[in-house]
């Protein structure tokens, strides 16, 4: 908690600093924001725990303050000041001007640079579906996004696998693919893994409507439902994992019995087809 204190305090006087140039580049001066040298200095780290992918990591002085809520704090009201990426870039994330992408990537502090263009681009197209992954000729929205990822954990399709359909491997190239995919493949491989690793008391399967179920009774009713064609989204909010981020569902005590879901709806398939096939026939008048 303390660290935290701390780190908000710094905050605070770094946005304040924004509205005073002459305040600002002393405390640039003054106040390091992670030496890009340290391995151990990143304002976003790539490698955390599930629970805290995403944490600012400031030097102030001899110590280092690290709390993911007060780094997505940081960014949204540098956001919400207007201020510039390039700004942000050099004053609060010290990554000098590279000349090529590649050299970027490499930058530990590039990931939150990468997070605040993001951030910028989405509040410019505030309103509209944003582009979450491209498959082929194939725009998928965050949430359809979602689906077909869910879809591949439940066929537990490799992981190395999805990194080639993604492209990813383009992303130190910089091309369209990678840059619009990478956060898709992250999520598909936080899921994968904690699929991988889930374990569940079948007497207290799922919690949902009036309270757990177990793994049979959520079984049968998932069959019900797959079998009439609930949709996958429908399930994901009676399951209470709508909202959620990557991490938070994969650490939520109801993922299992989404992917078991996910599955049966796959599985049901060709059932509900074969039944829409017979509706429509019983409608056609007899010649």
């Amino acid at each position: 908690m303390r660290s935290l204190h701390i780190l908000l305090v710094f905050t605070a006087s770094l946005l304040a600093s924004l509205t005073e140039s002459a305040k600002a580049d002393s405390l640039a001066r003054t106040v390091s924001v992670v030496d890009n040298v340290k391995v151990k200095s990143r304002f976003l780290r790539a490698q955390t725990d599930e629970k805290n992918e995403e944490r600012a990591t400031i030097t102030l002085g001899d110590r280092v303050v690290s709390d993911k809520a007060a780094t997505k704090d940081l960014l949204q009201q540098l956001l919400a000041l207007g201020t510039p990426l390039e700004k942000v870039q050099k004053q609060f994330l010290n990554i000098p001007q590279m000349k090529t992408f590649a050299e970027l990537s490499k930058h530990p502090n590039w990931k939150a640079l990468d997070k605040y263009e993001r951030m910028q681009w989405q509040k410019l197209k505030e309103g509209e579906t944003l582009t979450f992954m491209r498959l082929g000729d194939r725009l998928y929205s965050k949430e359809k996004a979602q689906e077909q990822l869910l879809r591949w954990v439940a066929q537990k399709k490799p992981v190395e696998s999805v990194y080639d359909d993604l492209q990813v491997a383009g992303f130190a190239h910089n091309t369209v693919a990678a840059r619009q995919n990478w956060r898709a493949y992250i999520m598909y491989d936080k899921w994968f893994t904690a699929a991988s690793q889930m374990q569940r008391n079948p007497q207290q399967y799922a919690k949902f409507g009036t309270g757990y179920h177990s793994e049979q009774k959520t079984t049968e009713l998932f069959e019900k439902w797959a079998m009439e064609g609930t949709h996958i989204k429908s399930v994901i909010t009676t399951l209470k994992l709508n909202g959620k981020s990557a991490s938070e569902m994969a650490n939520n005590e109801n993922f299992p019995a989404l992917l078991k879901y996910v599955k049966l709806y796959l599985d049901f398939k060709p059932v509900r087809d074969l039944n829409a096939k017979s509706r429509l026939q019983a409608r056609r008048p007899i010649s």
